[in-house]
């Protein structure tokens, strides 16, 4: 979960990006407050705020997952 306001959120990420590249996945789960009150209720964001940002964006990045296995 990234949280682009803090620098060692963004310095780490630049590493990670340098170190793999084009193996990684182009989603990018942020930090947001319907996270954080998801986790705090028990819930999976999806079934809290199925529409938030966060779960819209695991969504991405599990279609992203099917897409490169069915590539493989």
């Amino acid at each position: 979960m990234f949280d682009r306001r803090s620098r060692v959120h963004v310095s780490v990420m630049e590493q990670i990006q340098a170190t793999f590249g084009d193996c990684l996945f182009e989603t990018v789960i942020n930090m947001d407050t319907k996270l954080r009150e998801s986790e705090r209720c028990g819930l999976p964001i999806t079934h809290y705020d199925g529409r938030s940002r966060s779960a819209l964006q695991y969504e991405s990045v599990a279609q992203e997952l099917i897409d490169y296995v069915r590539t493989k």
